[in-house]
């Protein structure tokens, strides 16, 4: 719970010809990282590309079909047609692949062109039904023995222009709504002006009616009937092609897994050694499931196997899986945000699972929007799809955080007395942080000094793990940081008690000793380890201890005080429910309602991010590296 699992290095020996049936074993249990032991070669195996030719054409299937459903939104009833005869083999992949991609290319193309078709189909019709307020039909457009007839499209804001540049001129022209902000257009003038007017309408960006007039009888009535008859032609056509594309689509869909399947296999058996007829594997695994790997071994090669296991190289940054469990789950993905911890690092989970949700309660105190949260909790482990753009597991995670941090609202809400920012339901168990405004931030201080200790402690457990005992006694994260730290707390309670006298100190003087000791301890640490280990210069090491000390100094001074937020946000809560009685006497309920919405709304996202902010500045900056690379199985599905 506290750390990783622990990690072994195997190594797997066994025929070349079981490699395969061995990989795929190892992918069913999905227990096991393989490390690449031999150069990745440029580009792709000939199998990996195959694959990847076949499972591409699914999603070019998906593509064709949605350009059909522009055309026809409703849904066919996929009878109509014949169903396409496809043999697909995965075990002939290559030529599977081939096929396809040809018999998916000749529908892009067909598909392609009858849709091109009915976008200019429905142009024309939309043109002839323009050019009705015009008085003008489509035989009229275009080029006479004198004279020409351009139409189209201009933006209205363009006629001025327009008339400006057409008058004087042996031009005229008329113009009717359009579609939106244009303006439908009919321009007339002798043939000696048509390079002017074209040369103008370039510049206003006019929209021509350019129609092959020979296809479409002069009656316009007539030509709109067999717009229509074409289309409808055309939309056969379509519904034939989607049927067999939705069966095309079928059968990719149904040999994809196995195909995918192949892939993973290849990309695995890249990583292998062979020589002399063996094949060697090497990989990580959890110590928790070696035994599944001999059993594997065993099933696979018999006695012509062999499997060995090792423990990680201290030179060697193992890969890190964390198996949390309940609660620890959702409050995983705080720590995802940081990254992984490294494998030799304590894992922080448990404790930022107590921490966060408590403090959120003693910011935001308060049993009736408490359990708001904690039904905005539940609601979000219940959701079973993506929204506003959070996969599924994460807004489950985002719940789990929500509820508990909801219930831990709804307890200091008994504590402080308050229900829905009223103080007059409930009598305060512990305390009221409005009335109570000094006791509360010495509560706010104290919790935080306590983190803070939490916080060294655990960076003393982490220089020990890893065998750094100089760091782990001397260094400002280690036992030397923690007495400075845990007597200048002493000192500091005193100082106040005393009314902030300097005597305290000489009537202290053990402690107050202990103190500078610990501090000088710290500053030239670094001198005695660059001297002992024969490392780096004496200035260098001379800057390292001042810094760590200045930062030891003004740091843990800073991160202690900024607890007080932890008192500050549950006095302005406190405050917020004299505004809301205020607005509730002036507007009623509805007054009462609004105030309790803007405070679940504003001050609750407030307080998750300043519960974040704590954790991850005070708390974790006193330990945590992270970083650590994750341990990902290769997994069959």
């Amino acid at each position: 719970m506290f750390r990783p699992e622990p990690m072994l290095i195997f190594r797997v020996e066994i025929p070349a010809e079981d490699e395969s049936r061995f990989i795929e074993e190892l992918g069913k249990y999905g227990i096991s990282e393989l490390i690449q032991l031999v150069p990745r070669p440029i580009g792709r195996t000939k199998i990996e590309t195959d694959c990847e030719r076949f499972l591409r054409q699914a999603t070019r299937v998906e593509a064709i079909l949605e350009r059909i459903n522009k055309i026809l939104p409703e849904k066919g009833t996929g009878d109509i047609g014949s169903k396409i005869d496809v043999q697909i083999s995965v075990e002939n992949i290559g030529e599977s692949a081939v096929m396809i991609e040809e018999i998916v290319n000749k529908y892009s193309i067909e598909v392609d062109k009858v849709c091109s078709e009915v976008e200019k189909l429905r142009e024309t019709a939309t043109w002839l039904q323009l050019l009705k307020p015009l008085g003008i039909t489509h035989k009229d457009i275009g080029d006479r023995e004198f004279t020409f007839v351009k139409v189209g499209l201009i933006k209205r804001d363009m006629l001025r222009r327009l008339d400006f540049y057409l008058s004087n001129r042996l031009i005229a022209y008329t113009h009717a709504p359009g579609v939106g902000e244009d303006e439908l257009v009919a321009i007339i003038g002798l043939k000696e002006e048509k390079s002017y007017v074209n040369e103008v309408l370039k510049l206003l960006n006019f929209q021509e009616f350019k129609i092959v007039k020979e296809q479409l009888p002069e009656s316009p009535s007539k030509a709109e009937e067999i717009i229509k008859e074409n289309i409808d032609d055309y939309k056969k056509k379509l519904e034939k092609l989607r049927s067999e594309l939705l069966e095309l689509k079928r059968l990719l869909r149904k040999h994809s897994p196995e195909v995918l399947r192949k892939l993973s296999i290849e990309r695995e058996k890249a990583k292998l050694w062979r020589s002399g007829g063996r094949t060697t594997i090497i990989g990580w695994i959890p110590k928790s499931k070696s035994e599944d790997l001999r059993k594997i071994t065993r099933k696979v090669s018999a006695e012509r196997g062999a499997v060995i296991f090792s423990e990680p190289d201290k030179s060697v940054e193992p890969p890190v899986l964390v198996s949390e469990k309940g609660p620890l789950r959702d409050f995983q993905l705080l720590m995802n945000l940081r990254g992984k911890p490294k494998y030799n690092e304590v894992n922080p989970t448990p404790i930022v699972a107590i921490l966060y949700p408590i403090m959120f309660g003693m910011m935001f105190g308060d049993v009736g929007q408490g359990l708001v949260f904690v039904i905005l909790g539940l609601l979000f482990k219940k959701m079973r799809k993506p929204f506003l753009g959070l996969s599924v597991r994460a807004i489950q995670r985002i719940g789990g955080i929500l509820l508990y941090s909801g219930i831990c609202s709804v307890i200091f809400g008994f504590l402080y007395g308050e229900v829905f920012l009223k103080e007059d339901l409930l009598s305060p168990i512990l305390l009221s942080p409005l009335h109570d405004q000094e006791k509360m931030i010495v509560i706010a201080l104290l919790f935080g000094v306590s983190q803070i200790i939490i916080g060294l402690l655990m960076g003393l457990i982490n220089h020990i793990i890893e065998g750094n005992i100089f760091e782990a006694l001397f260094g400002f994260q280690g036992l030397a940081g923690m007495i400075y730290y845990v007597g200048g707390v002493i000192l500091a309670i005193d100082f106040v008690k005393e009314g902030m006298t300097l005597s305290v100190f000489r009537e202290n003087l053990p402690i107050t000793l202990t103190v500078l000791a610990a501090l000088v301890t710290v500053m030239l640490a670094p001198i005695a380890e660059a001297v002992i280990k024969r490392e780096g210069s004496i200035v260098e090491s001379l800057m390292t201890g001042f810094s760590h000390t200045l930062e030891m100094f003004l740091g843990f001074l800073a991160n202690s005080v900024s607890y007080v937020r932890l008192a500050a946000l549950a006095i302005a809560h406190g405050a917020l429910g004299i505004a809301a009685a205020i607005l509730s006497q002036m507007a009623g309920s509805l007054g009462f309602i609004l105030i309790n919405t803007l405070v679940i709304l504003i001050e609750g996202l407030s307080t998750l991010i300043q519960s974040m902010r704590l954790i991850y500045y005070e708390f974790l900056t006193k330990f945590y590296v992270g970083g650590g690379k994750p341990f990902r199985p290769f997994h069959l599905r």
